[in-house]
């Protein structure tokens, strides 16, 4: 679990640096999803790793400000790699740690019984 909370704290962090204030549309109401402050952040990225609407977030993020920003390519590439890195890779090794963990906890099988001779 401290794995997964430090992978979202982490992710979280690298998008307030590049989407802070990135979703601020003139015309429209901010979005609830947003990199603004650390806990949006945070929810944001559980958001897209829980795989809820995170494209509309994603293409929020590469909606541009200025023609010459560059962040539309850099923002598939942070939030492709935010689902495939967080959804598969983390919670498949905290899967994997768990489930050694239960298999630790189990008593080991007891020894087969001796076969006296009943070769053939």
């Amino acid at each position: 679990v401290l794995l997964r909370i430090l992978y979202v704290f982490i992710a979280a962090l690298m998008g307030m640096h590049f989407f802070g204030g990135r979703f601020d549309f003139p015309g429209e109401e901010k979005p609830r999803a947003h990199f603004d402050t650390i806990f949006a952040s945070m929810l944001t990225v559980f958001q897209v790793l829980t795989r809820d609407d995170w494209n509309s977030i994603m293409f929020n993020a590469m909606r541009p400000q200025d023609a010459q920003s560059g962040v539309a390519w850099f923002s598939c590439v942070y939030f492709l790699a935010l689902v495939i890195i967080g959804d598969f890779i983390v919670l498949n090794l905290f899967l994997a740690i768990l489930i050694q963990c239960f298999l630790d906890a189990q008593p080991p099988p007891p020894p087969p019984p001796p076969t006296w001779g009943r070769g053939r």
